[in-house]
């Protein structure tokens, strides 16, 4: 099942410690935002998650799959979402189990220092690690 609304909201009231009737505003006031933004022709950009941006659509003609006639589509407004790198790099990697984390404090600047820099793993021969490190900073 995927995430819906309601569930979104009990997620952030059970996170924050705030009630669902808080958690539900500050969903609506971000998605308002963001929507105003769009409307605007601003883009949105969250880092670490993505940017959304208003795209503009041609009108084109079409064929109707059953009666074959011709159909014009006009020209519209759509939303684009293009994934940012680290959101991309988390869905597609193995995740780092949270006790590597810890068992490995001392090396956790170095490991931030390495993602500053846009490095996504560390040198395997130098350290001897091989997990992804765009994941650490998400549990750190």
């Amino acid at each position: 099942m995927g995430m819906t609304r309601k569930i979104l909201i009990q997620s952030i009231a059970k996170d924050t410690g705030l009630s669902q009737r808080k958690s539900s505003e500050i969903l609506s006031v971000l998605l308002n935002s963001i929507i105003s933004a769009l409307a605007s022709g601003d883009f949105v950009l969250l880092r670490k998650f993505g940017k959304f941006q208003a795209k503009e659509r041609k009108a084109r003609r079409v064929k109707h799959p059953v009666s074959r006639n011709t159909i014009i589509i006009e020209k519209r407004r759509a939303v684009a979402f293009k994934c940012s790198y680290c959101l991309k790099d988390l869905l597609n990697e193995e995740l780092v189990d949270p006790a590597f984390v810890e068992s490995n404090q001392a090396g956790l600047q170095m490991l931030y220092d390495l993602i500053e820099t846009g490095h996504k793993h560390l040198d395997s021969v130098r350290t001897g690690i091989q997990k992804p490190l765009i994941l650490l900073k998400f549990f750190a």
